[in-house]
């Protein structure tokens, strides 16, 4: 850099500018700061603050709190921000199957520094797994999940006590999603499904799903992780699927291969699309099939009872020849 300064110089050009002007503008590490500074603002505000408009906003649930708007803000932030009565009270901070390339609030978590900065934090039990914790200062406004090491999520509120908290943010993780919850969206039209799942018409596409072509699709957000088909403006059919990682507690993740084995001992068994080491379970009469391999669940149908050629007819299509 110098000797190229040196020559500019000798050579007259008198406009040459310094070299710490050539370097691209320092940008600010986005902090929790930035999330917290979110709290209590009223809608257009918010809306300002996410550089975001009123079309992005969704009907959204978090824990007990249930019909509250929700938007997913662009980095810095990040994860889901929610708003109650016109102002935001909870921001909800994720990884996302797909991290942005740019710097967001959770990238800047450190398990350790929260630790330390919030040492009167309470351990309650976390959604993320057995090793994990979640803690919660309600006074500071702040709850986090964390083991091994690293953060899972975390949540931000207007400061509180614990038990409003729990009452408001805390997802039992006791209590997790069953099938039954998927199962209840089977035959609803599609405005009962749209407020059921907190979503709009325009999250509704045209899919296929193996022999059967053109039904409406939505893909649907925690607990309910997967797909919803539709055909004459009804629900036929709901595939459970792993989807985007998320912080919440899913139909999918909760439910056991050796549990549904139990419950539907007549299931047949056909081939499956997840690999030559898997099966395809099928109990037509009950409305379910599963594909099951390694000790672990795939994804998941339901649908109405049925006999198998319909199931096949209209759901299944046969796997690949795969090498052996």
């Amino acid at each position: 850099m110098f000797p190229l300064l040196f020559a500019l110089v000798s050579c007259g050009v008198p406009d040459a500018a310094p070299a710490s002007s050539a370097l691209a503008p320092t940008v600010a590490t986005p902090s929790l700061a930035d999330a917290q500074a979110l709290i209590g603002l009223d809608r257009s505000a918010a809306l300002n603050r996410l550089a975001a408009v009123p079309a992005d906003l969704h009907r959204g649930d978090y824990g007990p709190s249930k019909g509250m708007e929700a938007i997913r803000p662009r980095p810095p932030i990040g994860g889901t921000v929610f708003l109650e009565n016109g102002r935001v009270v909870l921001v909800s901070l994720y990884r996302g199957l797909k991290p942005p390339p740019e710097p967001t609030v959770f990238s800047s978590l450190n398990a350790d520094e929260l630790a330390a900065t919030y040492p009167s934090a309470k351990a309650l039990t976390s959604r993320s797994g057995n090793h994990f914790n979640h803690f919660v200062d309600p006074e500071a406004g702040v709850a986090w999940s964390a083991g091994e090491g690293s953060v899972t999520f975390m949540e931000v509120f207007a400061p509180t006590d614990l038990e409003t908290y729990r009452r408001r943010f805390y997802q039992d993780p006791s209590a997790p999603p069953t099938l039954e919850d998927a199962r209840a969206l089977i035959g609803l039209d599609r405005a009962a499904l749209l407020a059921r799942v907190n979503a709009s018409a325009a999250d509704i596409l045209i899919g296929n799903y193996g022999p059967s072509e053109g039904m409406e699709t939505l893909h649907t957000r925690p607990p309910v992780n997967g797909s919803v088909f539709l055909q004459e403006g009804r629900v036929v059919l709901v595939l459970l699927n792993p989807g985007d990682p998320t912080p919440e507690p899913t139909v999918l993740g909760t439910t056991r291969p050796d549990a549904l084995a139990a419950k539907h001992p007549t299931a047949i068994a056909l081939r499956s699309r997840s690999g030559k080491h898997f099966n395809h379970w099928v109990d037509a009469a009950a409305g379910i099939a599963w594909s099951e391999g390694d000790g672990h669940v795939t994804y998941v149908e339901l649908f109405e009872p049925t006999d198998l050629d319909s199931y096949k007819g209209r759901f299944y299509k046969e796997p690949m020849v795969y090498s052996k």
